[in-house]
């Protein structure tokens, strides 16, 4: 039984979301089916945006995260044969996620090399894909934009990276971040979506 949220305009996407979205990042919190009962109660009770993210899983000591990935295979279970109105964005992060096979509930180990190509980033996308049981996503962040090499406009399928991916050496942001956007820019370093 869906209830009526307000729906909003998400962006200039010409796509409405409810004005309550359900964040992925404590769906691990206390355990797996506890965090797919969540998203199905967010969904009967009209909530039509999700974000989860490759990173998350249960929070560790000091702000870490272990089981890191377990917030797409719940959102992915959750969200199993639902389609729009509902947009989902998940993110790519400095980790690679690997759930072909794994007999370990927790898809991601830690890798160097992050996102710092055209390949990697695609790889990571597919991961997450399979996680989500998903063949495309509504919305594809970057986490840590500090480390972003790679900058994705538009692209939500992996095949659509190879046509919108623009190499941008980001290095470390000034202070402000519209100056580094505006820069990026300049230089035609990234292409308006």
């Amino acid at each position: 039984m869906s209830s009526a949220l307000e729906q909003r305009p998400f962006g200039r996407t010409g796509e409405k979301v409810s004005v309550i979205g359900l964040g992925g990042a404590a769906l691990y919190k206390h355990s797996y089916e506890l965090g797919v009962a969540t998203v199905k109660h967010a969904l009967d009770l009209g909530v039509s945006y999700f974000d989860t993210s490759p990173a998350y899983g249960r929070a560790g000591a000091h702000g870490s995260w272990t089981d890191r990935g377990m917030s797409q295979l719940i959102m992915g279970e959750g969200l199993d044969g639902t389609t729009r109105p509902n947009l989902l964005a998940t993110k790519l992060i400095n980790y690679t996620t690997d759930v072909r096979g794994s007999t370990s509930r927790s898809p991601v180990a830690a890798n160097p090399i992050g996102y710092r190509t055209v390949e990697d980033c695609r790889a990571q996308l597919f991961d997450n894909l399979r996680a989500l049981r998903r063949d495309r996503v509504d919305v594809l962040l970057g986490h840590d934009i500090r480390e972003l090499s790679t900058i994705l406009v538009g692209a939500s399928t992996p095949e659509e990276i190879e046509e919108n991916v623009v190499a941008a050496q980001a290095g470390p942001l000034p202070p402000d971040i519209h100056q580094a956007l505006e820069g990026l820019h300049e230089e035609e370093n990234i292409q308006e979506a």
